[in-house]
């Protein structure tokens, strides 16, 4: 899970004061391009310049594996559930693209965790806090919580985010770790950071996160 930086494309507002859409199925019209977007920074929009950069780089914003832009791989979430919290449900800052998967990610956190309405508020939420001050990997693919004392504030909010979206589900770790093993192959051949991600294409935070303390353990 990374930070990501939302960015309103014109397209959406737009197609949002001029229909001023009611039900999520009001806007299905427009649902291909908002996962475009997300993923690949690309639209029909002539606001927006060509390669601009993407907000999830065609990573699942929660558990960062490698996804399409169709809707048999990913579907547009909404991190606080708007069945839940219906004035957000058109909110840019609220809306992500996570993959289809029902063992982790979005699915999980709506259909199998079951939020209920407090526990939205200790929930990480990329758009605003960065993820990466509560987690931090093992070599062997696991995210594992940075914060010692479990009745830190830190310490729940990593626990329930953790568990809310199963980062820790046995394929997605499995994953990692062949992640970070290539990590170390390309460190070892002196590949920048930037070029690694871009072979890589998924798991960003994990390859900054081996990046560096491998950096370390030979600095």
């Amino acid at each position: 899970m990374k930070r990501i930086n939302k960015r309103e494309p014109m397209f959406y507002s737009n197609f949002i004061r001029g229909n001023n859409p009611v039900e999520w199925d009001d806007i299905a019209e427009i649902r291909d391009n908002i996962r475009t977007y997300m993923l690949s920074g690309l639209v029909p929009d002539e606001t927006v310049e060509p390669n601009t950069v993407s907000e999830q780089n065609f990573q699942c914003a929660y558990t960062e594996i490698d996804i399409e832009e169709n809707a048999n791989s990913s579907h547009i979430d909404h991190f606080h559930k708007q069945s839940i919290f219906p004035a957000l449900r058109f909110d840019w800052s609220n809306l992500f693209t996570s993959t289809n998967n029902t063992y982790y990610g979005a699915k999980h956190k709506d259909n199998t965790y079951k939020l209920q309405q407090v526990e939205f508020q200790y929930l990480i939420d990329p758009s605003i806090e960065n993820p990466n001050d509560y987690f931090k990997y093992s070599f062997t693919g696991e995210i594992l919580i940075k914060a010692v004392d479990e009745n830190s504030s830190e310490y729940k909010k990593a626990k329930l985010t953790k568990d809310a979206f199963n980062l820790n589900e046995r394929s997605l770790v499995e994953q990692r770790q062949t992640v970070a093993k290539i990590v170390k192959i390309y460190f070892e051949q002196q590949f920048a950071i930037d070029e690694i991600k871009m072979h890589i294409g998924k798991f960003d935070s994990l390859v900054e996160d081996v990046y560096k303390n491998l950096t370390d353990l030979y600095s």
